[in-house]
């Protein structure tokens, strides 16, 4: 990661009197926004957690910013291939609430009460990240194009909040048993989950840092993009996608798919 990072960086800020022939280089400034969506399979928080066996999830919920230092270098006569590259930070927060389960019991006086099932997933992070692509303009005299490349990104911080919650039918507010026996809750390590409320209806499960994170992460990305050139600046709005190769908890199959949609502002030299 860290040569990768160098050679990004060394690109980027390379001198200007390394332009040779007909390669030209622009470099600048990227910011946009990030949609996450983390797909998981996993029981609760980690491996060793007792109950249950796998749960799918899909965390579609939540936004990110992006922010980047770019360079491009146009490789031939044409100005139809050309290297892109980025150094730059990106947060962003992902959440799940989606209803697991209902089911309706009876209680001793006949009457039926509905119950609910929620799993609740929350986690953030913060990461230092760097790509490269290849950039290709396939018509003359205009600025659309497609790029494919790889990315790989440090995650500097995170956090995650999982709660395990049941929402009863107002109509008939009694208690019932839950979906497992909450007063035998797992300690995920050194965390030990909590109720949330004095009914004993949700427990927090895990609330802190990831206890399995797998801070280093690699992508593939692939795009389209348009370069429109005034005065010397270059505005190169953009949409990309980013599959995930790696997993964010190595415990669990646990992957963060991206899209990101951001505007490069760059100087052409």
């Amino acid at each position: 990661m860290r040569i990768l990072f160098s050679f990004l960086l060394a690109l980027i800020l390379s001198n200007t009197s390394g332009i040779c022939g007909e390669q030209t280089l622009s470099y600048g400034l990227s910011g946009g926004y990030l949609l996450p969506v983390l797909t998981c399979s996993f029981t609760f928080v980690n491996k060793d957690t007792p109950y249950f066996g796998k749960f799918r999830f899909s965390f579609d919920k939540g936004t990110g910013l992006w922010t980047a230092i770019t360079g491009t270098f146009i490789l031939d006569k044409e100005n139809k291939f050309s290297i892109g590259t980025s150094l730059g930070y990106e947060s962003f927060t992902s959440e799940d609430n989606k209803v697991r389960d209902s089911y309706v019991a009876a209680l001793p006086n006949g009457e039926s009460v509905t119950t609910e099932t929620f799993f609740y997933n929350k986690f953030s992070e913060v990461s230092l990240s760097a790509s490269l692509n290849i950039r290709y303009t396939p018509f003359k005299n205009n600025g659309f194009g497609v790029l494919a490349g790889v990315s790989g990104s440090y995650i500097v911080s995170n956090t995650y909040l999982f709660v395990y919650d049941t929402v009863f039918d107002a109509s008939v507010p009694k208690v019932v048993k839950p979906y497992f026996n909450l007063n035998e809750p797992p300690v995920v390590g050194n965390f030990v989950p909590y109720y949330r409320d004095v009914p004993h209806t949700a427990i927090v499960y895990y609330d802190g840092k990831l206890p399995d994170i797998t801070p280093l992460q690699f992508s593939l990305r692939t795009g389209i993009f348009y370069d429109f050139s005034i005065s010397g600046i270059i505005l190169s709005p953009s949409i990309v996608y980013q599959f995930p190769l790696t997993t964010i908890s190595s415990s669990q199959d646990w992957k963060i798919h991206q899209f990101i949609g951001s505007i490069d502002v760059r100087y052409q030299l």
